[in-house]
């Protein structure tokens, strides 16, 4: 075939590095809130908001949840237990 600018030439085709992956139809996408309520004993002078922000926290959840992002939004300190 003939072209305005020349003969068109065959491209090589390039190997792209490329992966993908499909969503099940019946998965949905939602933000869960979830409130704990901790209880703990920790020294006075340590920073316990800060200390929690720095927890390394684990989540075992059950086949087909994934967990796709989680944040800290807030900690409130309560009233001290009496035993």
């Amino acid at each position: 075939m003939s072209w305005l600018w020349g003969e068109k030439k065959n491209q090589e085709k390039v190997k792209l590095d490329f992966t993908a992956k499909n969503r099940r139809r019946d998965l949905v996408t939602k933000v869960v809130k979830v409130h704990l309520e901790l209880e703990m004993e920790y020294p006075e002078t340590l920073n316990i908001v800060q200390s929690i922000r720095d927890t390394k926290t684990n989540f075992d959840l059950p086949m087909g949840i994934e967990l796709k992002d989680a944040h800290l939004v807030h900690v409130e300190i309560l009233d001290d237990i009496q035993e």
